[in-house]
């Protein structure tokens, strides 16, 4: 059960720890790398200091994501 390792992307050995910004940063690293390349509904947990966690379900669409 769980999620296969294809489903998951990590940027985080790239940018580290960026905080807030942690999820558009992979979102536009996915698109750029050619992992995103359709419309598609991504789910991003977030975790900060002080054991704060949230997550938000998106429809990315990588037409609207500003290359680099």
């Amino acid at each position: 059960s769980g999620l296969a390792a294809d489903r998951l992307y990590f940027n985080i050995d790239k940018v580290g720890n960026a905080s807030s910004a942690s999820i558009p940063l992979a979102v536009a690293d996915a698109v750029r790398d050619g992992v995103i390349t359709e419309p598609v509904r991504v789910f991003a947990p977030g975790f900060g200091a002080g054991a704060v966690a949230g997550f938000s379900v998106m429809r990315i669409d990588p037409a609207v994501v500003a290359p680099a």
